[in-house]
């Protein structure tokens, strides 16, 4: 069946037979098969797609998978961040690591992005961390900066939820 067809691509993958474990993922995604294996194929296939330095291709079938939901967002949300990084797109990443860091803080994975943020976040551009502290702490006309009034509420983005949290920045 198919959770033979997917340990057999999986096996082939672990082995490093990248091109006959690709086929097997591929196959499979075809069937659009719902539950715990669907999303396990497409991440199988994002993993196809790392080892083969294809890291655009891995970005883009991880967030095809955050369109859906997932029995493990934090997971898949770390790999989209590692391929993201990996295909140069680094501010993307870094706010990859950062929705993990925030909405899975009391998990493995939490822990995991936010060491990898504090890696990350010294190797920026400073347009980027503009862009960043835009997006996330707009300028205030008294000269501040506050996280946004959806967030301090609570916000639902990409189906997973964030649960309330403020902040203030004085004279950034």
């Amino acid at each position: 069946g198919d959770y033979a067809r997917y340990y057999t691509a999986w096996a082939r993958l672990k082995l490093d037979h990248l091109p006959a474990a690709s086929l097997g993922f591929d196959a499979l995604s075809q069937k659009h098969l719902e539950g715990y294996l669907g999303q396990a194929v497409e991440v199988r296939r994002a993993d196809v797609a790392l080892e083969q330095r294809d890291h655009a291709r891995a970005a883009a079938i991880l967030e095809a998978l955050t369109t859906r939901p997932l029995l493990t967002p934090e997971a898949v949300l770390l790999k989209l961040a590692r391929a993201y990084e990996l295909s140069g797109n680094k501010a993307q990443a870094v706010e990859t690591y950062w929705r993990v860091w925030v909405d899975s803080a009391l998990l493995p994975e939490g822990d995991a992005a936010g060491e990898e943020l504090e890696r990350r976040m010294d190797k920026l551009s400073d347009a980027d961390v503009n862009r960043l502290a835009d997006l996330y702490f707009p300028r205030q006309p008294d000269g501040t900066r506050r996280s946004r009034d959806a967030y301090f509420d609570g916000i639902l983005k990409d189906g997973t939820y964030t649960y309330g949290m403020g902040a203030m920045i004085g004279h950034a």
